[in-house]
């Protein structure tokens, strides 16, 4: 019956040229686009436990401006077209007032068009380059980039004395992304790729290509990789006995991933977060405070603690909402507020935007980690 009842007001409202107004007034509304299930899984997961902690913290605390926050979030099961589907769901029936999504950097691509098209402000925690650069007037990314990265990863093995390189990446979005910056850095600063492969997020064996790595003399390995298969590829390595760094990328510092690689993970080296050396960061760091904070409300709230991709989410929402209560319900004054963050520091870095960078995540919040008997430490 009061199904019934709301679909009666809700056109007399419209007639009224009231409804977007007044129902926005009673809720910030808010959606997400994650991969909750398949291949990516293990990212959406903790973003979906963190935006629904966030949702109900902020609502215990009186909500926004004295109104209730509602998150919808819908799995888009690591498929792009899915994404773009649900993308228009909730700017189209949701009505909502900014979406976070997707969960990795290709699907993220795919949502971009729609985003521009209809104004939706979309906060991104992916790490593709190609999201922020060049800078779309609604989209605003919330993690490092491929560029920084790979910068980071080239500058570690330099100090190493390292020249003989290859790549190892797979054929989605966040891999060819990464691929295309390493070929666009490593000429510049010395490095001889002495081979370039490919696979399938969801392949199951890539010894063939390693094999043709070990063969061509690489003496690290740098592995672009956004789904379980980066496990496969450790277990791979060892199994082959490839004699060579093996560097992974950010999506690589998760727990899941680690129980799957086992002991094949030991001696990885990666680029990473604070949240997994929490405990090593010094109390005068200010971030480490929020990271805590974090940290232990979702353990006690899910009995686990949060990957980096939740935290990643975290800052993007959080800024979200400290950008709602000035900017309200108007989207225009929400990009614009999203566009002049200064400073912001959240679980996983510090972001400062403008109308020229639409990222903003300080590379000094980046950090080189290694793994060592199953656990992330920070490298020395």
């Amino acid at each position: 019956m009061k199904r019934l009842a709301a679909l009666l007001v809700l056109p007399l409202l419209a007639l009224l040229g009231v409804a977007g107004s007044a129902l926005a007034q009673e809720t910030y509304k808010v959606g997400a686009v994650l991969s909750i299930t398949g291949p990516a899984s293990y990212f959406g997961e903790d973003e979906r436990n963190t935006l629904m902690l966030l949702q109900d913290q902020i609502n215990a605390r009186g909500g926004i401006n004295g109104k209730k926050l509602e998150v919808v979030i819908y799995d888009d099961a690591t498929d792009p077209t899915k994404s773009v589907t649900a993308l228009k769901r909730l700017h189209e029936e949701d009505k909502v007032l900014a979406v976070i999504g997707a969960s990795i950097s290709g699907n993220a691509l795919a949502l971009i068009p729609f985003s521009e098209k209809a104004g939706v402000p979309q906060l991104v925690p992916a790490a593709s380059g190609k999201i922020s650069n060049p800078v779309k007037k609604w989209v605003f990314q919330f993690c490092n980039t491929d560029v920084q990265s790979i910068a980071r990863i080239l500058g570690f093995l330099q100090a190493k004395g390292v020249k003989k390189i290859a790549m190892l990446n797979d054929s989605t979005g966040y891999g060819v992304s990464g691929k295309e910056e390493l070929d666009r850095q490593a000429p510049g600063k010395g490095f001889e790729v002495v081979a370039a492969e490919t696979f399938g997020p969801n392949d199951t064996d890539m010894t063939p290509q390693l094999t043709r790595i070990k063969a061509a003399g690489a003496r690290a390995v740098i592995v672009w990789n956004a789904t379980p298969a980066s496990a496969i590829v450790a277990k791979n390595f060892k199994q082959i006995g490839l004699d060579a760094l093996q560097i992974q990328s950010t999506a690589f510092v998760s727990p899941r991933l680690l129980s799957l690689a086992g002991a094949a993970a030991d001696g990885i080296i990666l680029t990473g977060y604070k949240l997994p050396i929490v405990d090593q960061v010094p109390a005068s760091d200010p971030q480490r405070k929020i990271i805590v904070e974090y940290r232990d409300a979702y353990l006690k709230r899910f009995g686990k603690e949060p990957n980096p991709f939740g935290a990643l989410v975290h800052d993007a929402f959080t800024a979200l909402v400290k950008v709602l209560e000035t900017a309200g319900v108007d989207r225009e004054k929400i990009r614009q507020g999203l566009e002049s963050l200064k400073g912001f520091m959240g679980a996983n870095g510090t972001y400062t935007t403008s109308a020229t960078d639409h990222n903003g995540y300080a590379v000094e919040s980046l950090q080189m980690l290694v793994v060592e008997t199953g656990k992330f430490k920070p490298v020395h």
